[in-house]
């Protein structure tokens, strides 16, 4: 969630295979306190020569041609993630909105599409080497790695964060963000460019992400004469029900001592739940 000029509707999603919580959409979210971040010097965001099956992928190939820093310097790892091939890392930041980027072609992003973002991830003082601890419960973490989307128009620019506040972290190594979300913007027709700017994580420090995935998820398992229905519950399965900023599962017994009930927890406010 984050204070942005657009008015708020969309919440975030999960997956229910996932066990923890996962972040925003592209369009409303709830305000909150969290300011957004201009570069220093903006970046000039020519169009994506990138294929709608290339966004945002990266496996340790050392291949960063599309990738730029966002008012920082931006160069490789090695050892990768695994010990292997070679990790992104973006160094010389001197806030946590500073990180590196891709510029996303807006045609691969359909209104309504949900999409699923994993990376492996890690954060160290760029003068000791020292790895950095960060807490990503928080709701509105800074500190910790995310992702920011610049929604670029014509005439303003929009800023939404996506976020894992499940991410188990680990100062000392490697760790897995892994979140969800739903692009519900209805018209994308006037928006010029979206940046996909990995950030996240105190001045001076150095962020550093590999065996990146960005694909999008295809759902459509729910049938008009199936819509809230429950009776799932019964067998433990979550079938078409997602968390909104929360986690969600089962719990047995369920209702008449009998089965299984579902439940959202892990919730930041009276608004998260289930859907």
């Amino acid at each position: 969630t984050l204070k942005h000029t657009m008015p708020p509707s969309a919440h975030p999603v999960s997956k229910p295979t996932l066990s923890h919580s996962l972040q925003p959409s592209l369009t409303k979210l709830l305000p909150s306190s969290a300011n957004i971040m201009m570069p220093t010097s903006p970046q000039t965001l020519g169009p994506s020569d990138l294929d709608c099956d290339q966004l945002l992928s990266y496996k340790g190939s050392g291949e960063i041609s599309s990738w730029k820093g966002w008012g920082n310097s931006v160069g490789l790892e090695s050892p990768g993630y695994g010990e292997r091939g070679l990790a992104i890392k973006a160094y010389h930041r001197n806030k946590w909105s500073k990180g590196v980027f891709q510029s996303l072609p807006p045609k691969c992003l359909g209104g309504g599409s949900i999409w699923r973002l994993s990376f492996k991830t890690k954060l160290y003082e760029e003068e000791t080497g020292k790895g950095i601890d960060c807490d990503p419960k928080l709701p509105e973490y800074e500190m910790c790695p995310l992702l920011r989307l610049q929604i670029i128009e014509k005439d303003k620019k929009t800023d939404f964060f996506v976020r894992d506040n499940g991410m188990k972290w680990d100062t000392d190594n490697w760790n897995t963000f892994d979140s969800t979300f739903i692009i519900s913007k209805k018209n994308l027709a006037s928006v010029q460019r979206v940046a996909a700017v990995f950030v996240g994580g105190p001045p001076q420090s150095v962020l550093v992400i590999d065996d990146i995935v960005f694909s999008q998820v295809i759902r459509d398992d729910t049938q008009c004469d199936q819509l809230l229905l429950g009776n799932k519950a019964n067998s433990g399965q979550l079938s078409a029900w997602f968390g909104i900023g929360s986690r969600v599962g089962t719990e047995a017994p369920g209702y008449g001592e009998d089965g299984f009930a579902y439940k959202a927890f892990k919730r930041g406010g009276w608004d998260k739940g289930l859907y």
